[in-house]
């Protein structure tokens, strides 16, 4: 398993033990996520992704989120197949990084997507 670490712990031994296993995909999908514990302001909140692997997101939101709160998402895919609908994955996991800006800010979330495909894998019509 991919082991992320936030940042400032770049010269750390361990780190550089373990580089990136997972490869990133480039993605600007919709994913509507809420977070929990270390006194995070927001419950729930929405954005779009940059990135996505199998162990890993990095989305941008204009929620506020705190490093280390636990995070529960739902990313929806946009189907290659079938124009007018979506793929929904749920996945849970720990926030590692918070890249604040002026209007949002840029989250990375160390994630683990559900095992059972065949029991929490939806497809579903867009919403128009």
């Amino acid at each position: 398993m991919q082991q992320l670490r936030p940042r400032g712990m770049e010269n750390s031994k361990s780190t550089q033990e373990h580089a990136r296993v997972s490869r990133r995909y480039p993605l600007r999908e919709l994913v509507i996520f809420s977070c929990w514990g270390n006194h995070v302001t927001v419950e729930r909140g929405t954005g779009f992704t940059e990135n996505v692997s199998t162990t890993g997101i990095a989305f941008v939101t204009e929620s506020a989120v705190a490093v280390g709160s636990s995070i529960n998402l739902n990313l929806h895919l946009r189907s290659v197949t079938d124009e007018g609908r979506t793929i929904l994955l749920h996945a849970e996991g720990t926030v590692l990084r918070v890249e604040p800006s002026e209007t949002r800010s840029k989250i990375a979330a160390e994630i683990r997507f559900q095992d059972d495909l065949e029991e929490d894998f939806a497809v579903s019509t867009k919403i128009q």
